[in-house]
């Protein structure tokens, strides 16, 4: 947190009083309900957090939703409020979506492979709702996880490797960390070769991201990078804060609308779901 919101009054209740960083958190609406699951040995240690409308202000029990959003928190969210990490975001993408079940999966540093992790989250999701449309969402370190994960299910589908791999419709990342999608290239060239190979094929992406953040600069604007392979994305900048929107939406004057762009995303790709003459034509 460095410019001037984030080492005001905001920035500094965040870091240093929890109380207060819980209100700034904000809280997950009284009409979704949150259900905890575990994935199965040997991941068993990722806790996962089920949100859904209750019976009264959704679909008829039993009945299967339009579509399932497995999210992944920020490391340092998820280290600052723990079990409420998420609470905001996810409970107001589902009061927003509808008929959408969202997923939150935490993953923690003491997990081995943790891009294998975050890969069973999304194969949970889609054993347990195989008629649903599948998406996935992340932020920060969760970010990273979550365009890997998507990775590896695109790579498991193309070589029929697993039957029951998920096939994704749609991946919003909020300021992704950028250095947790690369591997050590021998040179900046090879980087971006490299990295353009891996991100072809991948679903439609909404990218938000501060403005004039890293992000944008040289061979780590991902947004060119993912063009670059074919991909259809869409770019939204936001005045950068140095606080998380996603994490802290009392603390940003901008997360309204910020919420507003991704239930946007994801209603068009995953419940509208209009036509496909252009891939992905209503990224927008």
């Amino acid at each position: 947190m460095t410019d001037t919101a984030a080492s005001g009054w905001p920035g500094f209740a965040i870091a240093h009083l929890s109380a207060l960083r819980r209100r700034y958190a904000g809280h997950r609406p009284r009409s979704i309900a949150a259900t905890d699951a575990a994935l199965p040995e040997p991941f068993a240690r990722v806790t996962l957090r089920v949100y859904e409308q209750q019976a009264q202000h959704t679909r008829p029990t039993h009945a299967e939703p339009a579509a399932v959003i497995v999210y992944f928190p920020d490391s340092a969210e998820v280290e600052s409020l723990r079990a409420r990490a998420g609470e905001w975001l996810c409970g107001s993408l589902v009061k927003r979506l509808g008929s959408v079940v969202l997923i939150r999966a935490v993953i923690g540093d003491d997990t081995t492979d943790q891009r294998e992790a975050a890969y069973q989250a999304l194969v949970w999701a889609a054993v347990r709702h195989p008629a649903a449309q599948l998406a996935v969402l992340g932020a920060g370190t969760g970010g990273a996880l979550a365009a890997r994960a998507a990775m590896l299910a695109r790579d498991r589908r193309r070589s029929n490797a697993e039957p029951l791999a998920p096939h994704l419709e749609r991946q919003a990342l909020i300021s992704p960390d950028f250095h947790l999608l690369v591997g050590p290239p021998a040179t900046a060239e090879a980087l971006v070769t490299s990295l353009v190979a891996r991100l072809s094929e991948l679903p439609a992406t909404l990218l938000q991201r501060p403005t004039a953040s890293s992000a944008q600069l040289g061979a780590e604007n991902l947004a060119a990078l993912l063009r670059e392979a074919g991909v259809a994305v869409r770019e939204i900048e936001y005045a950068d804060t140095g606080i998380s929107w996603a994490a802290y939406p009392k603390a940003t004057r901008y997360a309204s609308r910020a919420l507003d762009d991704l239930v946007a995303f994801f209603h068009r790709g995953l419940i509208d779901d209009g036509f496909d003459v252009v891939p992905a034509w209503n990224v927008h």
